[in-house]
């Protein structure tokens, strides 16, 4: 009924040339800023698998906007913590299944066990 409101903070100031530099110095060659390719679209790598996505992207200003970029970065910052929140859910209900499975299991042992003592 009622929707939950996200504490998101307000975006930072970015960070001075000298830091980028030193940053996109220091990085690794498979590190995420290395995935825009040249006509602007966003490529995707997932890890543990050969797929890449492109996400569309004509390298206008729109696409490369320090506002899309962050507005970009904080839908995956919230898709991720949901994600994370279903991960959770999914190994309680994953560990629920296993134990109901073994009373399952232990009941229809029970039930065996009644049943030949009785037809002897």
């Amino acid at each position: 009924m009622f929707k939950k409101k996200s504490n998101i903070l307000p975006r930072p100031k970015p960070p001075a040339n000298e830091f980028l530099v030193e940053d996109l110095e220091n990085a690794p060659s498979d590190d995420v800023v290395f995935t825009l390719a040249p006509n602007g679209a966003v490529r995707e790598v997932f890890p543990n698998s050969d797929s890449t996505v492109l996400f569309p992207g004509n390298g206008s200003d729109n696409t490369t906007s320090p506002e899309y970029l962050f507005q970009q970065v904080k839908s995956f910052v919230e898709v991720n913590r949901e994600l994370k929140e279903l991960m959770q859910k999914v190994e309680l209900q994953n560990e629920a299944l296993h134990t109901s499975d073994r009373e399952l299991k232990s009941n229809a042992e029970d039930i065996r066990k009644q049943a030949l003592s009785a037809l002897k």
